[in-house]
């Protein structure tokens, strides 16, 4: 079977941690990698960058793909690559869906969609979930003004993100195989979402394993 890289899509609040984490434990040699978790200290030692943060921007895609490569990608070739929250602007899409092909990478977008209002609510819980557990609460899942600015940041990005995965086979490198399927987890339970991904993602191992 060839290398494997499952990218997670969607917007802020949707349930691409949760998926992820799932499908690591569930697939064999996975590797969840988290762009937030890579980025983290990043911006801590940036003003300009918690600035970018704090107001609900998207990151420079020369930094984040700089990070993502470095930090994410090269220590874990070889590996199933689960990516979350990798592939946030049309640029970065290039870049990664790049890489990937000149890595020997079938690709395999899951686009997670759900209402605005639902991603509003999801947020909100996930903030208050670790408020009372004591965890950290993300700065930006705090206030709602940031939390609406991101929803439209992602919105505003999404049609030329998606524009790429479409356009990969004849853009990237060596005609690498990608393929997008879209889950609405609007009225799904985590369990279903997971149960959905995975059916979608063994079709394509199974499809790339028969002669």
């Amino acid at each position: 079977m060839k290398n494997l890289a499952v990218v997670l899509l969607g917007a802020p609040g949707i349930g691409k941690g949760t998926l992820g984490a799932n499908l690591e434990i569930l697939l064999r040699n996975a590797k969840h990698i988290i762009m937030s978790d890579l980025l983290k200290p990043v911006v801590e030692a940036d003003p300009d960058l918690q600035k970018i943060k704090r107001e609900g921007g998207l990151l420079p895609d020369a930094i984040v793909h700089e990070v993502l490569e470095t930090a994410g990608l090269k220590p874990h070739l070889g590996s199933l690559l689960v990516l979350d929250g990798v592939a946030r602007s049309a640029e970065q899409t290039r870049l990664l869906l790049n890489f990937l092909a000149e890595n020997s990478y079938t690709v395999i977008g899951i686009h997670l969609v759900c209402s605005v209002r639902v991603a509003i609510a999801r947020i909100c819980n996930r903030a208050k979930k670790a408020e009372e557990n004591g965890l950290e609460v993300r700065e930006d899942d705090k206030n709602p003004d940031v939390v609406l600015n991101r929803l439209d940041e992602y919105n505003r990005n999404e049609q030329p993100v998606l524009k790429v995965f479409g356009d990969a086979l004849v853009e990237t490198p060596g005609g690498a195989e990608v393929h997008l399927v879209r889950i609405d987890t609007t009225q799904m339970s985590p369990i279903n979402v997971v149960v959905s991904a995975l059916s979608k993602i063994v079709q394509h191992i199974v499809s790339d394993d028969t002669p």
